[in-house]
Order: structure tokens, then C-alpha cells, then sequence
């Protein structure tokens, strides 16, 4: 009988244990939320004793994705890619007059005046690592459409997301950007799902988890909140502001690699914010600060 007790006990303390370090996450990350002039949501899903642990702050409430959902788009593509045996560095032309002005564009930048000729790779690396905005475009038509895209995404049987706009969509009406919108937790579960290999074969998703790694947008956010010796793999999000003041939204969904070799997947979205550029970044960069010092503890 007293074995059985000690057992139960140890269970129990076991349980509790195992259970505080996501109840320290859930209450720093809303420490850090709480005072923000901002509607703010942020997800993490990480593997602790063998288990999937899911924690969220506003987890539930779908914000705009921006420029984040390039990731869906980058999938979706890749999809077709595998489907159709077309290989990554197969070339693509693209017309100089669909390279127009009046959005942000390295590729354009790079191919003055002129067609640009990029292999589906490049494509790939532009629009998640560069977050060019019609390399995007030029994906989502490649994919099919952006019901297409949607739809690639929805054979995960992952829901909390839905994805109606293009990047020329939501430039002609800024309340567009608003479609585009997922769930911090359907962000992060999404991010799993490719990266484990469930939705694309490995020399796909290797590409695009390449792509997420040479990400040069926001190093001000997740970046900056991680040790420089940890690698990150991510796609940020950012907006004009409306003419209230207020931004659309600021954002930053990535995965990165504890010192014991799991894997963590973060998203944090800021939607509808008062604060500056600088600030919602900051915020950003605080919650992965909070995030990886949490999960590398080892006194519980």
C-alpha cells in the first residue's frame, strides 16, 4: 500500500513538474504581452518527456498573416514541383512589365527594365528569404491560384487558417491584408507538419527550411531575441500603417533547435498596433528571448 502511494506521488509530482515549465511560458509571454497598444498572439510547440506541448496567448484569434504567408505559398509550390517532377533549378522567364513599380521587389531590382530568367529555387528564395513580393505572385500562379495554395495547406488537416489574397490583391486594398489569417497555433502546427516531413519529400522541404534559415527580413525580432550561435529558420510579416496610425501587423513565426536537439516552433503575431516599428519588434524579440531561456532550463 505505501508503494503504491509513493507511486502515485511521484506521478503526480512528476506531472506537475513537467506541466509548470509550459505554465512559465504561457505567463511570460502574457507578462510581456500585457501592456502592449496592440492586439498580440503568440504560439510555441515544443517536445518535452516524449510529449507535444502547445502554448499559446491569444492562440485561438486569427491574425493577418502578411508577407508570413509566403511559407504557405513557398509550400505550395514545392507541392507541385514534386508532384510534376519539375526540378528546383529549372528556369522560369518572367515578362519585365510584370516586374512593375510600386512594391518591394529584389528580383525586380536585379533585372532592371528588363525579363528576368530564375529557377524555381531562386523563385523560392526570393519570396521566403527576400520576401520578394512578386516572386510570391509569380509562385502562387505556378501553385495553381491562391485557392490552390489554401487548399495544399488544408490536406494537413490543420485548420485555423485561410488564405484568399495575393501579394497585388492586398496592395490595391490594405483592408485585403486582413484576409490573409491564421491562428498563432495553426502557424506553428503547420510549420511542424512541413518540416517534419509530412506534407513534402525531403529534398523539398530541405529547400524551403534552407530558405527560412537565409531569411534577411526582421532581424530585429525572433533574431534578435536567440543567441547568435542558434540557428533560425523564419518568415517575417510587416505592413503599412492605416491612416489612424495604427499598423496591420508585425510579424515573426519561425523554428529553431534547443541545446538538447529538440526542435521549437514560435509565432508571434501584432496586429492592429499603436506602437512603432521598433517597439513591435522589440516585443518580438523579448517573447523568443523568454521562450528559449524557458525551455533551456533544466532545475524542474
Amino acid at each position: 500500500m505505501r508503494m503504491c502511494v509513493a507511486l502515485l506521488v511521484l506521478g503526480m509530482w512528476l506531472h506537475a513538474g513537467a506541466q509548470t515549465k509550459a505554465d512559465a511560458l504561457r505567463e511570460a509571454l502574457g507578462r510581456i504581452a500585457e501592456p502592449a497598444q496592440a492586439v498580440v498572439g503568440a504560439a510555441v510547440l515544443f517536445e518535452e518527456a516524449d510529449e507535444e506541448r502547445l502554448v499559446t496567448i491569444g492562440g485561438e484569434t486569427a491574425f493577418p498573416l502578411l508577407s508570413v504567408f509566403k511559407f504557405h505559398v513557398a509550400v505550395a509550390a514545392l507541392d507541385r514541383m514534386e508532384r510534376e517532377g519539375i526540378a528546383p533549378r529549372q528556369t522560369v522567364r518572367i515578362a519585365a512589365e510584370r516586374l512593375h513599380e510600386g512594391t518591394y521587389s529584389p528580383l525586380r531590382d536585379a533585372n532592371p527594365g528588363r525579363d528576368a530568367c530564375v529557377s524555381y529555387e531562386e523563385l523560392i528564395r526570393y519570396a521566403v528569404s527576400l520576401s520578394d513580393n512578386h516572386a510570391c505572385d509569380v509562385l502562387i500562379d505556378f501553385a495553381g491560384g491562391i485557392d490552390r495554395v489554401d487548399a495544399v495547406l488544408r490536406r494537413t488537416g490543420i485548420g485555423g487558417f485561410e488564405l484568399t489574397q495575393t501579394e497585388e490583391t492586398m496592395h490595391a486594398d490594405p483592408e485585403n491584408c486582413y484576409c490573409n489569417r491564421s491562428t498563432p497555433s495553426a502557424m506553428v502546427r503547420l510549420m511542424k507538419a512541413v518540416c517534419g516531413g509530412r506534407v513534402l519529400g525531403p529534398s523539398q522541404t530541405g529547400l524551403l527550411m534552407r530558405a527560412m534559415a537565409g531569411t534577411s527580413t526582421g532581424p530585429d525580432k525572433l533574431r534578435a531575441g536567440l543567441p547568435d550561435s542558434v540557428r533560425l529558420g523564419h518568415k517575417t510579416g510587416s505592413s503599412d500603417r492605416l491612416a489612424n496610425g495604427l499598423k496591420i501587423a508585425d510579424n515573426d513565426a519561425g523554428f529553431f533547435r534547443l541545446p538538447d536537439g529538440t526542435m521549437c516552433y514560435m509565432a508571434v503575431f501584432v496586429m492592429d498596433s499603436a506602437e512603432s516599428d521598433a517597439e513591435n519588434a522589440r516585443l518580438i524579440a523579448r517573447m523568443a528571448r523568454a521562450v528559449y531561456g524557458l525551455l533551456c532550463r533544466t532545475d524542474e
